[in-house]
């Protein structure tokens, strides 16, 4: 984490306190508890999210919920509030979906705080609570790294599951225990680089260890392991999902008892999985829910319950967030959570997308959706340049796109380089573009560079450019391309010229996306810039405060 190395830089912290999950958690709320605007960096690295539509819906919802938190407090009878907190609900299902149509996972990029405070409006009746279990199944889930970690390690647990059952050799069980340390290793650095506490969604190897020592010293039977077993199947289906239990625990049904779910509460804090407030209906975690004639009766707790919040006494889940505190008026109910009509799905035609118009398409030989598409988010007068893979648009949109092949680039350094005749001024770069990355090196691995295009430009004038005719004037090569056109050295110049303007300029239109405004005016989006550049109005209405020198 960027921010937690520049304390111990700075002398703030030491290299120990670096260690502590403690430290490390107060240094991530406390970046969450700064203005968005001062520290988008500092999000982008550490939740890596695109931050466009994804960070207004996260400010619209995070305000509206306390907003209705409020409202509730002020008055419980008020007879408009189940309304307010369906179309709470509404909202938090809309942008669900929407990250999820994206590849992007909840529980990375919406705040904790949000999560309990949302978890508090949504769930005082079973209808709530039913309309929103997928949402909030969404923010306990493993993320997709844990739940490869988690697969990887499925043939370990269920070999070290039929050791145990049939007192196996110690020697195996060893090896299969040393196996899983590793295993549990993986998932804590996966959880140390998201920003995730360490034990969050690890192995519970401690559980399986004290079995394995009982069953070998002859304390408890084969009929006790069994039933120890099928209580860690209940565990791993509510956690890891029905498909994953089955897989570690073939021929093997759970049993939901009373003291099942006490077995799965303790379980669930040794794997670090917190459940929002009155999250679940027991039995209906993650995937189909178990068969059962009645409803499981709740877990047994040695906690004793929370006392009832009161207009004097509010509920601790739902402390006041530094970034949306409490406005004193209900302006916000205004606002409408259901994102704009923006009309039928885009058909793709002459480049123009609901993301912006296609300048370059760099060609997968696997499929258009894995090919690499080079689009302008800005204007004529002032682009806005962003490379996406073909995945982010409607089915077919890809392949629609493809078909022109004026888009294609197909680099030919031979040909550039033979008729070059010695001289050095054919091309001229005049920018690039970074495709981000949006998951972390795998543990172990070196994290690679992101791919990076620039755009070079090519003389018109035949005596300097011989290719004039014959190939494109306008290219977009990647790093190796451009050192076989120019050279290492000039290479490297280039990028270190170009790539910081690049984040900057990105980084300031995305306000302007945000906010409404017009990249060559800079003045809000009229219905006439709608016709011109549709892409542009795919934002929030957020207003952020925006420097309108820094765009050019």
């Amino acid at each position: 984490m960027e921010e937690v190395d520049r304390q111990i830089k700075e002398k703030r912290i030491t290299h120990q306190d670096a260690q502590s999950e403690a430290v490390f958690n107060k240094i991530r709320d406390d970046l969450w508890y700064k203005t968005f605007s001062s520290q988008e960096k500092s999000y982008e690295s550490l939740y890596r999210f695109p931050s466009e539509t994804i960070v207004g819906h996260i400010h619209t919802i995070g305000s509206h919920a306390n907003g209705v938190w409020e409202l509730e407090k002020t008055s419980k009878e008020n007879k408009e509030l189940p309304a307010h907190k369906k179309q709470l609900i509404e909202g938090c299902l809309i942008f669900h979906q929407y990250l999820v149509s994206r590849g992007l996972e909840p529980r990375l990029i919406i705040p904790d705080n949000y999560s309990k405070l949302f978890s508090v409006v949504a769930n005082d009746s079973k209808d709530a609570r039913d309309a929103v279990k997928e949402f909030q199944q969404a923010l306990t889930a493993p993320l997709s790294n844990q739940m490869e970690i988690w697969d990887n390690a499925s043939t370990d647990l269920r070999q070290l599951g039929q050791l145990i059952l049939h007192d196996g050799s110690q020697e195996n069980v060893d090896e299969i225990k040393d196996r899983l340390t590793e295993c549990n290793d993986a998932i804590q650095c996966v959880n140390k680089e998201y920003g995730l506490k360490l034990s969050d969604h690890t192995i519970p190897l401690e559980y399986l260890v004290i079995l394995s020592e009982e069953r070998s010293q002859n304390q408890i039977s084969e009929e006790v392991v069994v039933s120890a077993f099928k209580e860690l199947m209940a565990t791993f289906e509510n956690v890891m999902g029905k498909a994953y239990a089955a897989k570690v625990f073939p021929n093997m049904t759970p049993e939901y008892t009373e003291r099942t779910w006490a077995t799965i509460e303790n379980l669930k804090k040794d794997m670090g999985v917190e459940e929002t407030e009155d999250m679940s209906d027991r039995g209906e975690e993650q995937e189909d829910p178990p068969a059962t004639d009645e409803a499981p009766p709740p877990p047994a707790t040695d906690e004793a319950p929370p006392p009832p919040a009161t207009d004097d006494a509010p509920s601790a889940t739902a402390t006041a967030d530094p970034l949306f505190e409490p406005s004193g008026n209900l302006d916000f109910l205004d606002f409408d959570l259901n994102p704009p009509d923006y009309g039928p799905a885009p058909t793709y035609e002459n480049g123009i997308t609901e993301h912006g118009k296609v300048v370059a398409i760099r060609m997968s030989s696997a499929s258009a959706r894995n090919s690499r598409f080079i689009i302008n988010r800005g204007t004529a007068k002032t682009p806005i340049y962003k490379v996406c893979k073909g995945n982010v648009f409607w089915p077919g949109g890809a392949e629609k796109l493809e078909e022109d092949e004026t888009y294609h680039v197909r680099f030919d350094s031979i040909a550039r380089k033979r008729k070059v005749r010695g001289e050095v001024n054919t091309a001229v770069v005049t920018g690039c573009v970074e495709m981000p990355i949006m998951n972390p090196a795998p543990p172990g691995k070196r994290a690679r560079r992101p791919d990076l295009y620039f755009r070079v430009v090519y003389h018109s004038d035949l005596d300097r450019n011989p290719n004039a005719k014959s190939l494109p004037l306008v290219e977009w090569l990647t790093r190796t391309e451009l050192i076989q056109l120019v050279g290492k050295k000039k290479a490297e110049e280039e990028e270190q010229k170009y790539l910081p303007h690049h984040r900057k300029q990105v980084a300031v239109f995305q306000q302007y996306f945000l906010a409404g405004y017009h990249p060559d005016t800079r003045k809000p989006l009229t219905a006439q810039d709608r016709q011109e550049y549709p892409w542009l109005f795919n934002g929030v209405n957020y207003a952020f405060n925006i420097n309108l020198d820094d765009i050019s």
